[in-house]
């Protein structure tokens, strides 16, 4: 039952007992005048009582509505406040989604920089695979070329080994050529220039290079195929400048060794060789 319904309650049973007091009155009222002024005197105590208690009603109604209205009125100022504190909420809660969406595209963003990274890094990570492909590849080829080196190295050493066992002997022939030609050095100091005396002539004359030198020794790019034999005097020079004589004493199809005699300067690889000055 609301406020309302019960004010309205009140003032209806007021009014009731006011309706029964004058019914009361009139029912008991006598022909005496006296009785009759009592009579009215009642009725108008009762009816000022009645007026009194309507107005107490009306006070009452007057209050409680008063007291309704301020309720009321506190009830939508309260509802006004959390009506304004929950626009304030949905304002931060419209933010904070603002906040969030400018920071999810933000992470959008970076998460496409890492992709595009990734994609570079993958395909630097391609590039350097091949790049390591072809380092073993070259790898692969340097081991074999480093096994044919060795192999060749192995093959220069016997050829080395060879060449020694040359020189030794051609050292061991040396003392003898040397005393052969005393003779002719002594002419070559006397006339201050080329000795007069040539070598031993071969039927054509034969032209080449000296290719290595060992102390006294010195080899040379002709061999038989050329025409060389042992015995055969070659003379060395550099730059139309004699250098000395070079006695064969070994001969291969492609190359000879011989002593090196009457020496005027150091002979070196890359001096000239012939048969004849002429």
């Amino acid at each position: 039952m609301s406020t309302l319904t019960k004010i309205f309650v009140v003032i209806l049973v007021v009014l009731v007992l006011f309706s029964s007091v004058l019914f009361i009155s009139l029912t008991v009222t006598t022909g005496n005048y006296k009785s009759l002024y009592e009579g009215e005197k009642t009725r108008s105590q009762v009816a000022e009582a009645g007026e009194n208690n309507y107005k107490l009603a009306a006070d009452s109604y007057r209050t409680l509505f008063n007291n309704q209205v301020s309720l009321r009125t506190a009830e939508s100022a309260a509802h006004q406040a959390a009506m304004v504190d929950k626009d304030k909420q949905v304002s931060e809660a419209k933010l904070t989604v603002k906040q969030n969406s400018d920071l999810l595209n933000d992470l959008n963003i970076k998460v496409g920089s890492l992709n595009q990274n990734l994609i570079a890094a993958q395909k630097q990570n391609t590039i350097v695979s091949q790049t390591l492909d072809r380092e073993r590849q070259d790898k692969d080829k340097l081991a074999a070329q480093f096994l044919e080196q060795t192999a060749r190295l192995n093959s220069m050493m016997n050829d080395n080994d060879i060449q020694a066992r040359e020189i030794t002997a051609l050292k061991e022939g040396k003392a003898q050529v040397e005393q052969d030609y005393k003779e002719m050095m002594r002419q070559a100091e006397s006339s201050g220039g080329l000795p007069k005396t040539t070598a031993p002539q071969a039927a054509v004359k034969i032209d080449g290079s000296v290719t290595a030198v060992n102390g006294g020794v010195a080899q040379i790019n002709l061999g038989s195929t050329s025409g060389v034999k042992k015995g055969m005097k070659f003379f060395v020079y550099r730059n139309d400048n004699f250098v000395a004589y070079l006695q064969i004493e070994e001969v291969d199809a492609g190359r000879a060794a011989g002593v090196i005699t009457d020496a005027k300067r150091d002979v070196r690889q890359g001096d000239k060789v012939s048969t004849s000055l002429e």
